[in-house]
């Protein structure tokens, strides 16, 4: 196998040293909830940029084509690492679901190493030799033309639920279905230059799969390894703190909302449907009232009474810093709770008293 160094082929053998790197990060924290999943992925890209990295600097035209399929291989893991990584974060493992995403990349890899009709790979190949390495460029087969579309669809489809899901959550699940997103767009992205040829600033014939996995690796390591976005215990937390029937607002000391449970949204009658408003946004009474509060102008935030549904409610508004210590914090955590049948109960009450 003749090889000819080209510096474009130091890009595929850059991304390939960092997967290693995260390769063995992930194999010795493989105890970390995602930890498993992640290898499969850095695998994939992994032998992805080997077998481009070889494609680049070879010289012979039937182990320039061998390093091309080869690629399939690492393309073809990746996505299952993937898919695999995103039902782990939605625990929705199922055996139906399991076997659908496997079927198609082994369907892949058997059309593509079973050297039944290579037209359905490819088309009219031919080996250009104006660049600095000897360039492979073939038209889509049928296969080929298919399986691309495929695997733009599925993440495309991918993409739109985390977007989606992104918006409509909040807390840490939020944090979880951005990074989730930032990792799974720069390959898409990358995808869609090599497929189009749109990477005209360092070469249109350079497959830059490598380039943007290596992206994803560095954000998908960091947000498992370092900021734990695969741990249970703060989805668990979530699910906690929206079962809990008080409203729960969390606040900074400008009493601008940075976190609330289901129950809240409720109380301010779907006025709170995302963060970054401030609480004088949504019931400028109540914000007074805890200003003042704040200022020691007064001892006790008085009770709210709430229409909701056409009945009157009474809310008791409890009002606590974040730091236990002399010094508070700039944050607060602001509790409403129900006391309707309390109340009503002290009217009963007086007005069989005084008749």
């Amino acid at each position: 196998m003749e090889l000819v160094w080209s510096a474009f082929a130091f890009y595929s053998g850059f991304s390939f040293i960092v997967f290693g790197i995260n390769s063995l990060i992930a194999y010795k924290n493989r105890r970390v909830q995602g930890s498993k999943e992640f290898l499969l992925v850095v695998t994939g890209l992994a032998l992805y940029s080997f077998g481009s990295f070889f494609e680049i600097v070879s010289r012979n035209e039937k182990w320039i084509l061998f390093w091309d399929d080869f690629q399939f291989i690492g393309r073809d893991i990746t996505i299952i690492g993937i898919s695999f990584l995103i039902l782990r974060l939605t625990f929705v493992y199922r055996l139906s679901l399991i076997f659908f995403i496997l079927l198609f990349p082994i369907s892949n890899e058997f059309v593509i190493w079973s050297g039944y009709k290579s037209e359905l790979i490819r088309k009219n190949i031919q080996f250009l030799a104006n660049t600095s390495w000897k360039v492979l460029t073939y038209d889509f087969g049928p296969w080929m033309k298919f399986s691309v579309s495929y695997y733009l669809l599925i993440q495309t489809i991918v993409i739109t639920i985390l977007i989606w899901k992104f918006l409509t959550f909040n807390g840490f699940k939020r944090a979880q279905m951005f990074m989730l997103l930032i990792g799974i767009l720069f390959p898409f992205l990358g995808g869609l230059m090599t497929v189009t040829g749109l990477f005209p600033f360092i070469n249109p014939h350079l497959d830059v799969f490598p380039i943007t996995g290596c992206i994803t690796s560095l954000v998908w390591a960091y947000g498992i390894f370092y900021f734990k976005m695969m741990d249970l215990i703060p989805v668990a937390r979530d699910k906690v703190f929206n079962l809990i029937q008080d409203g729960i607002l969390i606040l900074d000391k400008n009493n601008l909302i940075l976190d609330y449970n289901e129950a809240s949204v409720a109380l301010f009658l779907n006025r709170l449907n995302f963060t970054g408003v401030t609480l004088k946004e949504i019931y400028p009474e109540l914000d007074y009232l805890i200003e003042k509060y704040k200022l020691k102008e007064i001892d006790s935030i008085p009770d709210l009474r709430l229409f909701m549904n056409g009945e009157l409610r009474y809310y008791e508004v409890i009002l606590k810093n974040f730091s236990n210590r002399s010094t508070p914090s700039d944050f607060w955590i602001l509790t409403l709770r129900n006391i309707t049948e309390r109340k009503l109960g002290e009217v009963r009450a007086i007005e069989e008293k005084t008749f």
